[in-house]
């Protein structure tokens, strides 16, 4: 008997160690284990509905925006059909305004060319003008002609003779 009471005072400590032993790993390992999942089970799931109200909010939008374009599409069908019905009587006039508008134009351009022209025409007689006086001087110079050797003699002369001569009585 008193081998089976310290066999169950074994048992029982080693029942009372293995306790220990689970709840220490309890409290050190699987819990802060489980409170880590479960904190990232809630991240996740607050993602998760951020992602959906994103979406939510996307797709209204794209709704509205699609609401919008076929509004204003429908608003500017309706106008060209107003302004295709008042322009049959406005079509004539406005063709006759056109005509009268490119051929006051074509007249602008014409009398532009035209001012071109003349206006370049009498650069070109300015510029003939002033090269015939070029020529005309120049031949006005050769008319005199050149010194000759008895003239640049008697000016070397007098040059010497001023030279020489004393400027201070």
């Amino acid at each position: 008997m008193f081998k089976d009471h310290q066999f169950g005072q074994r048992y029982n400590q080693f029942n009372q160690f293995q306790h220990k032993i689970n709840d220490s790993y309890n409290q050190m390992v699987a819990r802060p284990e489980m409170e880590k999942q479960a904190k990232l089970n809630s991240i996740i799931r607050k993602n998760e509905l951020e992602a959906k109200r994103r979406q939510e909010v996307e797709a209204i939008n794209k709704e509205n925006a699609k609401k919008n374009w076929n509004l204003n599409n429908r608003f500017e069908v309706e106008r060209q059909i107003k302004d295709k019905q008042s322009g049959k009587m406005v079509g004539a006039t406005e063709y006759e305004v056109d005509f009268n508008n490119r051929v006051n134009h074509e007249k602008n351009v014409n009398n532009v060319e035209y001012f071109e022209k003349f206006q370049k025409k009498q650069e070109q007689n300015q510029y003939k003008e002033l090269l015939d006086n070029q020529l005309k001087i120049s031949k006005q110079r050769k008319m005199y002609g050149n010194m000759t050797g008895v003239e640049k003699s008697l000016n070397k002369d007098d040059l010497v003779a001023w030279k020489n001569y004393n400027h201070n009585t």
